[in-house]
């Protein structure tokens, strides 16, 4: 009796040995378009297991990072969603899907997944229209105001957890030129003031002055200009 309990608890830890030994890690970043320099917090990452439908889950951190960890063989499902408020939407984006309709633009796969705004996997003036009704009235996408990929993350190599970190790509809905940035560590925007046009020709220098709306009280600041690079260059 005592040589079969014995036998069975030597059992019992080759098995959980083995276990320990095969479990993996997968790490990643969020990334606003896939641009390292745009991470994106508090964004729920859900992984999904295609072989047993289980479910796990994590919040990213103000520098877009998760980990899954003690994995087991099989294939994976990744995506996110978040509550954070969205943006970035300008007639610029509006112009790129309606010039990739007429055929004279070609999109990324991940300013498709900004463009189509609908939600009916197509790039239409439907998408068109939706978004020029977002930047006149403030309605509302189909699809929310965020959107994010869907990553098939394979897991074999179990002999180590040293896989490459993976990165999920997510956009705000119509934000097809990338202009939003997410905020990092809680910080805080400040609007500045915005009095007039200016109307340019071609190869024309011009200057103007950037100033915020009221008397700052600051340590330091950060200043984030958004154009059309193809249409500007700033000296």
């Amino acid at each position: 009796m005592k040589k079969n309990s014995l036998y069975l608890a030597l059992l019992l830890s080759a098995i959980i040995s083995l276990q320990t030994a095969l479990a993996a890690d997968i790490n990643g970043k969020v990334l606003y378009q896939g641009d390292i320099n745009k991470p994106i917090g508090n964004v729920l990452v859900t992984l999904k297991n295609l072989s047993d439908n289980t479910v796990k889950t994590y919040v990213t951190a103000y520098d877009g990072t998760y980990q899954f960890t003690n994995l087991a063989s099989g294939n994976y499902v990744v995506t996110g969603t978040t509550t954070n408020e969205g943006g970035g939407v300008t007639y610029y984006d509006a112009t790129l899907v309606f010039l990739n309709i007429m055929g004279y633009y070609q999109l990324t796969p991940m300013q498709v997944l900004a463009a189509d705004v609908n939600g009916n996997g197509k790039i239409e003036m439907g998408d068109y229209n939706l978004i020029v009704n977002h930047i006149l009235r403030n309605k509302s996408f189909p699809v929310g105001p965020w959107k994010f990929e869907n990553a098939i993350i394979p897991v074999s190599d179990l002999k180590s957890a040293d896989f490459d970190p993976k990165t999920l790509g997510g956009t705000c809905s119509g934000d097809v030129g990338g202009a939003f940035i997410p905020q990092l560590r809680g910080a805080t925007t400040l609007p500045v003031a915005q009095d007039g046009t200016i109307e340019v020709t071609g190869n024309e220098p011009f200057s103007t002055r950037i100033i915020t709306q009221s008397t700052l009280s600051i340590t330091g600041a950060g200043l984030i200009l958004n154009y059309p690079s193809e249409l500007l260059q700033i000296e």
